[in-house]
């Protein structure tokens, strides 16, 4: 499409745990105390790592629109 814009990532800031799309890995141990769901079991040791580090993070996309050259309050 030709698209141009100026992005910005979240890395390395605290914007995904502000809107809870990623937690803290020991909240989510403390979670999954009672037991991992097997599925969750299977989906980690398929990408290769353990439970709470799989339910840690979550993918999310987030888009903000212009309007009159501002972006969205605060």
């Amino acid at each position: 499409m030709g698209w141009r814009f100026p992005w910005a990532s979240s890395y390395g800031g605290d914007y995904n745990f502000d809107l809870e799309i990623s937690r803290p890995e020991e909240t989510t141990r403390e979670m999954l105390a009672g037991g991992v769901p097997p599925i969750v079991e299977e989906l980690a040791q398929e990408c290769g790592t353990e439970p709470a580090a799989y339910l840690s993070e979550a993918p999310v996309l987030s888009s903000y629109a212009l309007e009159d050259g501002t972006g969205p309050s605060q």
